[in-house]
Formats: C-alpha cells, structure tokens, sequence
C-alpha cells in the first residue's frame, strides 16, 4: 500500500488504502451472498463489489473461481442455466446472458466488458426469444470488449478472440480469431501456451 503514498502523497495515499479496504470488505460480503444464493459452488470463489446474479439458483459454479466488478448475469427466461468450470476467471463489467444455457468450461478467461448472448429476437425486439447454447472450451479466451452473438454454439478448446471481435460462428479448437465479424487470423500450435496477447488484422 505505500506506493500510493510514494506516488501521489498522504492524502492520495490515506483515500487509495481506505478505498482498498472497504472494497476488499465489501468484496467478502458480496462472496459470502453469492455462496449462499447460486445452485452450487466449489472452493476459493471470489466475487468483487458491483457484480449482479439474476435467477441465482440457475447458477453453478466450480473451484477457484474469480468474478471482477460490476459483472452482470442475466436470463430472460427460467430456464437458462450458467454451469462454471474450475478456475474460471470473468474480469470487471462483462455482460453474460444465459438464457439459452452457457457453459464455462475449466480455464476460461472472459476479459473486462465482454458481452455474450445465448439468446436473439431477430428482427422484432419485442419478440419471443430465440435460445442458442453456448459452450466455450476448456482453455479459451475472451478478449477485452469481444462481443460473442447468439448461435455461434461452440467457442474452441484453448482458442482466443482478440479485444474488440465480434463473433458471429463457431470457433475452433486452437485457432486465434480476430475483427468485425471475427475471422481466423492463425492456428496455435497445440504444444504451444496460448499467447498472452493478441493484436488484430
């Protein structure tokens, strides 16, 4: 903690260390609810302030899990369902719908403001909704700001979308995808770990 006062002076650094501390208190109460609310839950899951679970009791959720700020969970219907796999990691502000059903297989990394939908109205929003499983693989990588759209199905085992795609089909095993709409950009080797960063076309 003393790098904010080593950085900004006393003041900054009293305002970052008490900030830290509520947030890290109320991340605990907002852990404990959750545990207490969703269907089923492993170990080690940690949940941060700000994040919203609708029809908690469609929700289960493995080991070591880790939810960011101001995550939203959604679905319009009861019998959506979200299934998490073990250490499963969703970062601040994304967006998931699971009213078509949604699994999180172990591994996944889904970045900060990602948006996934399970279900679409076509044409007319006022519509009843189409549903459309989703199923991203063991591994897989949601870049920062990637939109997943309704009836892409499958998400590859081990594969990355890059920040800012907009996925409009399934994507394969082991294969980088990157742009508007999303298009394979190049194939990761299967010995090889999956890149830490991804650029576009």
């Amino acid at each position: 903690m003393y790098k904010y006062f080593r950085r900004g002076g006393f003041w900054f650094g009293l305002y970052f260390t008490i900030s830290q501390g509520v947030d890290a208190v109320l991340s605990m109460i907002v852990t404990a609810v959750v545990r207490r609310s969703v269907k089923s839950v492993g170990i080690g899951l940690k949940v941060r302030r700000g994040t919203y679970f609708d029809r908690p009791k469609c929700i289960s959720i493995g080991d070591r899990v880790q939810i960011g700020r101001q995550v939203f969970f959604g679905s319009e219907v009861e019998t959506g369902f979200l299934r998490c796999g073990d250490d499963v990691q969703i970062n601040d502000g994304a967006q998931i719908d699971y009213s078509g059903g949604l699994e999180l297989e172990d591994r996944v990394t889904v970045s900060s403001d990602v948006v996934v939908y399970t279900h679409d109205h076509g044409l007319n929003p006022r519509s009843e909704p189409v549903m459309s499983p989703l199923i991203v693989c063991d591994g897989a990588w949601i870049g920062s700001g990637a939109i997943v759209l309704a009836k892409v199905g499958r998400i590859g085992r081990r594969s990355v979308i890059a920040a800012g795609s907009v996925v409009t089909k399934e994507v394969g095993d082991f294969t980088v995808v990157a742009g508007n709409p999303a298009r394979v950009i190049r194939q990761i080797p299967k010995d090889e770990d999956t890149p830490r960063s991804v650029s576009g076309p």
